[in-house]
């Protein structure tokens, strides 16, 4: 793996992709009101999404395969990874709607704030729909499958001087 400032920045946004998750779980016990409590844990949450996705963009797809294999080798008890296989019409269709149904609850969350539901027991539920969407978010990412990666990946390519800039 090559170590340019393109790499130590991927390896930077996804740790923090992944930290920003248990900084977020310990928001609530700072003693914050209900409103700052869900503003600070909806911004983390969407910040570390937008860090993992653009870690992925700058590591590329040898290191996402080779984090996957570490991964798979892990909880796998040393049986070997499957080749790359595609994915079924029905897997995709799940996976995409998945993925657009993982923004609604920061919908649902803005709307609560702004009717002035900040109950305890709303801010729990609050919690706990964006935490779920954050899971339903990572999980659509791996039912997506590899190809769906590549894909991801050249959304973030400059196509250079191939195409002519309008």
């Amino acid at each position: 793996m090559q170590t340019g400032w393109r790499s130590r920045l991927g390896i930077g946004l996804l740790i923090y992709s992944c930290v920003g998750y248990g900084v977020a779980a310990l928001v609530p016990f700072m003693g914050f009101s209900g409103t700052v409590t869900v503003i600070f844990i909806g911004g983390i949450s969407l910040s570390c999404e937008i860090a993992f996705i653009a870690s992925i963009a700058l590591l590329g797809k040898p290191f996402i395969e080779m984090l996957k294999a570490k991964c798979k080798a892990w909880f796998a008890w040393r049986q070997p990874a499957a080749p790359a296989r595609l994915i079924s019409r029905r897997r995709h269709v799940i996976g995409i709607t998945m993925l657009i149904l993982s923004c609604l609850p920061y919908f649902i969350a803005e709307f609560m704030l702004i009717f002035d539901h900040t109950q305890p027991h709303h801010i729990r539920f609050i919690i706990g729909i964006l935490l779920a969407s954050d899971a339903m978010f990572v999980t659509s990412l791996f039912i997506l499958g590899e190809k769906f990666w590549e894909r991801l990946k050249k959304l973030f390519e400059w196509p250079g001087a191939d195409t002519t800039s309008a």
